[in-house]
């Protein structure tokens, strides 16, 4: 007996692929589906992807019913080229469970500086996957006015200095040569040029930092708006 076989007319069926986010079994899976409402306290964007911090989201649950979830200490992606889209597998948990709010997020050389009350973690963003690099122990800010982004790095000021990140492995108090502080500390007497006050008098936690690019320099407002403060960049 002839082998015989009848070919589909309609040709080999090739499957069909699912947009984003996957489904499983035929529905969409609650880790992939998006958020539907989102809110947050801090945000960067870096290749082609939004960066929030300290967000508020809120998840369609079965027919009308929404569950709302706070999240001080995290920081979610969004998909890549829809910077309003956040879903709850696209969560960067390097440094949660430390009792530290996120007060602000920035980007400079392929990392993405989470701030946060006490504690600056370093997060590599360069490759696919992204990595936990360095973290920097009582450099916290308490505002996000205490921090701004030039063309040399990111740089900020809190209560004991005033710091710069370039992309190295060190984050540099400008405050300090070769390990001594050339701001006068307690019970030293301060120059004419900084109103004679020690700098923990001036740099309170609303206190605010710009950049000026033509002269390079950072620009330091005094937490009670007396006084301003210059320093090289």
């Amino acid at each position: 007996m002839a082998k015989k076989c009848v070919r589909n007319p309609n040709g080999p069926h090739l499957g069909y692929f699912f947009p984003a986010p996957p489904y499983e079994n035929g529905y969409q899976s609650t880790s992939t589906a998006h958020y539907t409402r989102v809110a947050y306290k801090a945000s960067v964007t870096a290749n082609k992807i939004r960066y929030i911090g300290n967000c508020y989201l809120t998840t369609q649950g079965s027919g009308a019913t929404e569950k709302s979830e706070r999240f001080p200490d995290s920081v979610f992606k969004s998909d890549p080229g829809k910077y309003d889209t956040f879903r709850p597998h696209r969560r960067l948990d390097v440094a949660v469970g430390d009792g530290e709010d996120i007060i602000h997020l920035a980007v400079f050389a392929d990392r993405l500086l989470q701030f946060k009350e006490n504690t600056v973690y370093v997060i590599n963003i360069q490759g696919d996957s992204e990595f936990l690099e360095d973290t920097f122990e009582h450099k916290g800010i308490k505002n996000p006015m205490n921090v701004v982004t030039t063309d040399f790095g990111v740089a900020w000021v809190n209560k004991d200095g005033c710091y710069v990140y370039s992309g190295e492995e060190n984050v540099v108090n400008i405050l300090e040569r070769e390990g001594r502080k050339v701001w006068p500390g307690e019970g030293a007497t301060v120059p004419a040029q900084v109103l004679q006050r020690k700098w923990t008098d001036l740099i309170k936690n609303n206190a605010k930092i710009g950049y000026h690019p033509a002269e390079r320099k950072l620009l330091i407002k005094s937490a009670g708006g007396d006084g301003s403060l210059e320093t090289g960049g």
